[in-house]
């Protein structure tokens, strides 16, 4: 056989195994659907695996075609989203395959809670229902209810409960699981408003008390929402931080659905005294409380404010000369009384030291009060450190020089500087002594001459005389 001849007894080969192969291949056409007792409806978007291998989606009419080989059957699945998977092999004759697929259950979990306390609410009845669907439970003893319903889907949900109102809501489910809290609102539900009655602002924390039972505070909307029956008469009493009690005998009717009451603020007298670091009452200084100002010390220090509501508060003091003092103070029930020391202000002032002739005079020392604080420097001045509302003796000591002091009186600010202190010389007295004692000597010695020198006069006139006498 020649090389023509066997290319075409392959030739021929190749193509009889093509014309097997098509005789064997099968169009199949394959419809996804959901059937129910109503209705069967196509689904869209449904992905096929043939023999495990992804060969597409169905359309919007639910339906994929395929050619599989014909010689032998083709494993199928389907898969969409909310449904459980469907698994099936056809018949080689078959051309059309209907696949029905059912919905996956979702578990949605309700839990009940009373709206004012939050207890659980047991043996409520669960009710989830749609279209020729419903589904019921009953909670436990923690107020909880779990129902199996089919995913992808609208429901309506009802609960209700013995005592409480009747809850409804829509729901829509996907296919996760659904955890639903609810609060009930109880049938016998009534709420009390407590406002203060000089601002109308909400009052916080007011316990409210009912025949002698307490039953509960307010929150910070001034609402506390408790469950009493209608159609009685109750002792009613009301107690708030830095507010009279209120008593009250009432009818609650009904038609009622929420009490307002008011309190008046319980108004204290707070007494704020102020004294200086020395313990001196400082007068003058001004009182604010919360930034505002609310009274002047008096000569003795003290200021006092008749009316204020218990509770918490910034008191501040300032006065000239002063450092300015801050204190926190929590007002009680009664009367209040309040102490501030306030520091001086510190400072320095500048005192110079000069002679007679205005010249600065440098390593003078300085004494305050009798201590010594150091000496002047080059320019003939020291600083001194003082505190307002103080007086200091400044005393300046140097040799060769008289010393001398100044008084130096700070009031309620420190100055800069001082005049300064002036040193006269000190006169050197012994050429004046030595001379005077040469003066009194000569001056002796002169009276001495002249004692004699009269003396002698005398004795000589005496003597003529008695001669003269004799003759």
């Amino acid at each position: 056989m020649n090389d023509r001849h066997v290319s075409r007894f392959f030739s021929l080969l190749l193509l009889l195994g093509l014309v097997c192969s098509a005789a064997h291949a099968v169009t199949l056409d394959i419809i996804v659907v959901e059937r129910t007792d109503e209705k069967t409806s196509a689904i869209e978007n449904a992905m096929i695996y043939a023999d495990g291998s992804y060969q597409g989606r169905t359309d919007k009419d639910g339906i994929l075609t395929l050619t599989v080989p014909g010689f032998q059957p083709v494993p199928l699945r389907v898969v969409k989203a909310g449904f459980d998977d469907a698994i099936l092999s056809p018949d080689l004759n078959e051309t059309v395959v209907l696949v029905n697929m059912a919905r996956k259950n979702v578990t949605v979990q309700y839990d009940l809670f009373d709206a004012d306390i939050l207890t659980p609410i047991q043996n409520a009845d669960v009710t989830i229902s749609a279209e020729n669907i419903s589904v019921s439970r009953s909670t436990d003893e923690n107020g909880t209810a779990r129902l199996k319903i089919l995913g992808e889907n609208t429901y309506t949900v009802q609960a209700r409960a013995q005592g409480y109102q009747t809850r409804t809501s829509s729901l829509e489910v996907g296919i996760e699981p659904v955890r639903i809290q609810w609060v009930m609102m109880n049938e016998n539900r009534l709420s009390f408003v407590i406002r203060a009655a000089d601002t109308a602002l909400p009052v916080s924390g007011a316990t409210v008390t009912i025949d002698g039972r307490p039953r509960g505070k307010t929150d910070e909307n001034g609402v506390l929402s408790i469950a009493l029956p209608r159609g009685r008469s109750y002792d009613i009493v009301i107690k708030a931080p830095g507010y009279r009690e209120f008593q009250e005998k009432r009818q609650v009717t009904a038609n009622e659905a929420y009490i307002t009451e008011t309190v008046e603020p319980s108004l204290e007298e707070l007494t704020v005294s102020v004294f200086s670091d020395e313990r001196q009452p400082v007068q003058g200084a001004s009182v604010l409380i919360n930034g505002n100002s609310v009274g002047i010390t008096s000569q003795f220090g003290m200021a006092r404010i008749p009316s204020i509501r218990p509770g918490d508060y910034l008191i501040e003091v300032r006065a000239p000369g002063y450092h300015d003092l801050v204190k926190k103070l929590t007002v009680q029930e009664k009367s209040e009384d309040v102490v501030f020391e306030l520091n001086r202000l510190t400072g320095t002032v500048g005192v110079g030291v000069i002679d007679q002739e205005g010249k600065n005079l440098a390593g003078v020392p300085v004494l305050v009060d009798g201590r010594t604080l150091g000496a002047t420097n080059e320019s003939g001045v020291i600083l001194l450190p003082v505190k307002t509302f103080s007086r200091y003796e400044v005393e300046a000591v140097s040799e060769g020089y008289r010393s001398n002091s100044t008084v130096l009186v700070v009031n309620e600010s420190v100055l800069l500087t001082h005049p300064p202190i002036v040193l006269p010389r000190e006169t050197d007295w012994t050429p004046a002594i030595i001379a005077g004692i040469v003066g009194i000597v000569l001056a002796g010695m002169a009276a001495i001459l002249l004692i004699r020198w009269k003396h002698r006069k005398s004795s000589k006139k005496g003597y003529n005389v008695q001669s003269k006498g004799g003759l």
